[in-house]
């Protein structure tokens, strides 16, 4: 049984474990609900539009930020693979999500389904490179982004 102390002491850590995806998460939700024009422009345009690789960069790294920080969290060295495709789809209807608030509470703001892709290629690659190399990195650290 945990005394007041330990109780504490575990939610500090489930708190410290989880600050950054959360607060990653609330990034994200601020950054596609403000208005447009407070944002930089970006006059880059190659192959993609700037805006869907701002879209794939957020996602990706949220992604990430939740396959890093449960990782920390499980008894076990390794995340498995079904948590990070439950992650995923988490993911997709966070993305989904954003892009009805975009559409529904915002004036100059509109729902995208490229955007909406953009998120999940974001989630999909960022999986994908946490499967097969942040994983082993992660291990060989002892205390990575200090979670441990």
């Amino acid at each position: 049984m945990l005394n007041n102390n330990g109780i504490n002491l575990y939610l500090i850590n489930i708190f410290k474990k989880n600050v950054l995806w959360f607060g990653w998460s609330i990034l994200i939700i601020y950054l596609l609900l403000i208005k447009e024009k407070s944002l930089p422009s970006f006059k880059f345009h190659f192959l993609i539009p700037a805006d869907k690789l701002v879209h794939f960069f957020l996602f990706f790294v949220l992604i990430l930020l939740l396959c890093v920080c449960f990782y920390y969290q499980k008894k076990t060295l390794f995340l498995n693979f079904k948590g990070v495709v439950i992650f995923c789809f988490a993911g997709a209807i966070f993305g989904g999500f954003t892009e009805i608030l975009q559409h529904f509470c915002t004036v100059d703001r509109y729902a995208d389904v490229m955007d909406f892709l953009a998120d999940v290629m974001g989630l999909l690659t960022g999986s994908f490179i946490f499967e097969k190399y942040f994983k082993i990195y992660i291990s060989r650290k002892s205390n990575f982004l200090f979670l441990k």
